[in-house]
């Protein structure tokens, strides 16, 4: 990728252009020379449910020759056609009812954005690559112990199954290069990504000393994630974590949460604990303060703890010497939808608000979209460049437009034969 190219800036071919990549391949002339001996257009792929799962099929005769990775969510049968006519009906009843019965190119394609992870629910994950060799070594180990064999009949096939499956490993590791791996982080976890955005957003590089003001609910979860966000043995770790409850009861408890998680090496920083009354002078020292206590509804009397308590934390970080750090605010008002109250919205440089986090989400969110798009049309490039034969280029740019319009996945003559025209 030209490192002055945003991945949303790669454009996919014209989706408005309807193509049957099936049909296309099949009324492709062939090249012998190139083509293995199992082409493209002869795939067959079955999406099943997990083994484990409550409709799982019944095993039959022949299924132990057909390479089929599993995951915790599905089971992919990738079959020959000689071994597609012996699965039973029941099973192509399954995957048919799971939209999972693909052929052709569209079978590549499915195959790809899988290893790619766009089909996992942590979108762009990579323990489907390592299902993927696992399976290959199992299949290539079941294929070497059976050479020889007048019985398998089908060997020069199932050879080529294997090398299909290497032609997905190269594809997706050039897809998850120029796009995949540009996906935000732990999207799929919004809660998560919430404290993944609070750290971003306090620019934290490593390092730092930083001051967390836990909320009272253990069972929210916001206190761990955003511990295990800060703390966990990265390049962006930081030194130590202090942390502060306005309840010494619940402090013992959060600090407690940390020891544990220190104790499980889910965290590598220091920790400690902060009486409520002593952050003061503690906001001296630390770089950065992250609030998960909700704000105080506008309103409030001046005599309830929650107002005096947000007082007290405006008042030690305004009386702060330092002019570096953040201070920013998780949660907001639950009872104004998470939004800053009126004694919250300060136009500071220094204050991060719930609103800045929302906004940062909106645009990961569109920056996720914008991604995934072009990488399944990447994958359904490379589907159609491999079944016309020939290997696909992570990237070629137009003639016309050799600055701005690249198209993923797509070898010259595929594109030729797409849109009629030269590239």
């Amino acid at each position: 990728m030209n490192p002055e190219q945003k991945p949303q800036d790669i454009l996919p071919f014209n989706p408005a252009k309807s193509v049957d990549l099936g049909e296309l391949a099949l009324n492709t002339p062939a090249n012998p020379r190139r083509r293995p001996q199992l082409s493209v257009q002869d795939l067959r792929v079955l999406v099943l449910p997990a083994p484990g799962s409550n409709n799982r099929v019944q095993p039959w005769d022949g299924v132990k020759e057909i390479f089929a990775p599993e995951t915790c969510a599905r089971h992919i049968l990738v079959c020959t056609p000689d071994q597609y006519t012996k699965v039973p009906e029941s099973v192509l009843a399954v995957a048919s009812q799971r939209q999972g019965n693909h052929s052709g190119a569209e079978a590549y394609q499915f195959l790809l954005e899988f290893a790619c992870g766009l089909h996992s629910h942590s979108v762009g994950e990579y323990q489907v690559v390592s299902q993927l060799k696992d399976e290959l070594q199992r299949y290539n180990r079941s294929l070497q112990s059976e050479l020889g064999s007048p019985e398998l009949t089908n060997q020069p096939r199932s050879i080529s199954v294997s090398r299909l499956i290497s032609f997905v490993l190269e594809d997706q590791k050039a897809i998850r290069e120029e796009l995949v791996n540009y996906l935000p982080k732990d999207l799929s976890n919004r809660q998560k990504f919430s404290m993944v955005l609070a750290k971003q957003a306090a620019q934290i590089t490593g390092g730092e000393d930083v001051l967390v003001i836990a909320n009272s609910s253990a069972g929210s979860g916001d206190f761990e994630n955003l511990a295990h966000v800060l703390g966990r043995d990265n390049t962006h770790t930081v030194s130590r974590i202090r942390v502060t409850h306005p309840n010494p009861s619940v402090l013992r408890d959060r600090h407690a949460d940390l020891q544990l998680l220190r104790r499980d090496k889910k965290i590598s920083c220091e920790i400690e604990a902060v009486p409520f009354e002593h952050i003061a002078p503690v906001m001296q020292l630390v770089d950065h303060v992250f609030c998960l206590l909700p704000m105080a509804p506008s309103g409030t009397p001046l005599t309830l703890e929650s107002h005096q308590i947000d007082n007290w934390m405006r008042l030690c970080w305004r009386l702060r010497e330092r002019e570096d750090g953040f201070f920013v605010h998780v949660k907001g008002d639950p009872t104004n939808q998470g939004g800053s109250t009126a004694e919250w919205q300060i136009d500071a440089p220094w204050f991060i608000g719930p609103e800045s986090l929302k906004v940062r989400y909106a645009e990961a969110r569109n920056l996720q979209i914008s991604i995934l798009s072009r990488a399944r049309a990447a994958a359904q490039n490379c589907a159609l460049s491999r079944s016309l034969g020939e290997r696909p280029p992570f990237a070629i740019k137009l003639k016309e437009q050799p600055f701005t319009s690249v198209v993923c996945g797509l070898t010259h003559s595929a594109y030729s034969k797409l849109y009629g025209q030269a590239a």
